[in-house]
């Protein structure tokens, strides 16, 4: 999906993807406000800069998983006003990440304000800085034992987390 290609789009509100989706471009969906749920296949192995960036009303992210274990989603960082992926996403509440995501990079989720509940796969390596620093509502995580690396400030102001379980 090209760049920008449904940026400001505020009636979308739910998109189908092929399995065969590759690459999802820097703000193809930015300030979709109307955008509730996203569902990514598991053939997509890269999510450019701000790609979901300003989508105001999303609730929920999940990354299917795919048949090759050896496949792997790449997101990109923050750009150069300091927006990542999913910045002022702060009505997100559910993200559910499939067996592609290996890595979640440093601020991927940081300040999702919503965000309540985190399912990873057990192909999750490594968790980045202040990954999830700022997730005011979430309550409880569940680190897999495959993450081998948890970068500092992770979980910071995380106000509400109250169990926390590291390798299952």
């Amino acid at each position: 999906i090209p760049d920008r290609l449904f940026s400001m789009c505020n009636g979308l509100s739910s998109i189908t993807f092929s399995d065969s989706l590759r690459i999802i471009g820097d703000y193809a969906f930015g300030y979709c406000t109307g955008l509730e749920e996203i569902v990514l296949p598991g053939s997509v192995t890269y999510i450019d800069e701000v790609a979901f960036a300003n989508c105001q009303w999303l609730k929920s992210f999940t990354v299917l998983d795919s048949s090759d274990r050896n496949a792997e989603i790449q997101f990109a960082g923050k750009n150069a006003l300091n927006y990542g992926v999913f910045s002022n996403c702060s009505n997100l509440e559910t993200v559910k990440l499939g067996n592609t995501v290996k890595v979640i990079p440093d601020e991927l989720f940081s300040m999702c304000e919503g965000l309540r509940s985190v399912t990873f796969s057990d192909s999750l390596r490594s968790i980045g800085r202040y990954a999830f620093g700022g997730c005011t509502s979430l309550e409880e995580i569940v680190i897999p034992g495959s993450v081998k690396s948890i970068g500092d400030y992770a979980f910071e102001g995380c106000e509400k987390l109250s169990s926390v379980v590291i390798g299952d």
